[in-house]
């Protein structure tokens, strides 16, 4: 069975003063993925949570940004990293692919939703998705 790693921001497990909540990820704000992870077949993949220090020990590699300060984490905390695992990142905070274009594999913009199962199955025919060996701008 393939993981699937959602990715925690440093300061967000810093910050984590209870564990009453069952995700990291559980605000109003992350409504989108919380739903992208709904959409995910848990009897193939399984679904974690990581962080920097773990980054290398899944198969593929979500990054949720919703606001400008996702964006300068994502950039502070792996920009320069090796990483293994597939990246995807997408959200509302993902609007210039150009600033990922060391990180990500696969960049969605736009909504979401229905997509995940097809990057995950590598099917490159949905609109929206910008994959880094295909576009130019990813290269």
């Amino acid at each position: 069975m393939k993981k699937v790693g959602v990715y925690v921001f440093t300061h967000m497990v810093k910050k984590r003063e209870t564990k009453k909540r069952e995700t990291f990820f559980d605000g109003q704000n992350y409504i989108g993925l919380r739903y992208i992870l709904s959409e995910i077949d848990t009897t193939r993949y399984e679904i974690t949570y990581v962080s920097k220090a773990n980054v290398n020990t899944v198969d593929y590699l979500l990054v949720c940004l919703i606001s400008y300060y996702d964006v300068f984490n994502l950039l502070n905390e792996l920009h320069g990293v090796k990483i293994k695992p597939k990246v995807i990142i997408g959200g509302a905070g993902c609007i210039n692919v150009e600033l990922f274009k060391d990180i990500a594999d696969v960049a969605i913009i736009g909504r979401g939703e229905n997509k995940i199962m097809h990057i995950l199955d590598d099917d490159k025919r949905i609109d929206g998705l910008y994959y880094k060996d295909e576009n130019y701008s990813l290269k």
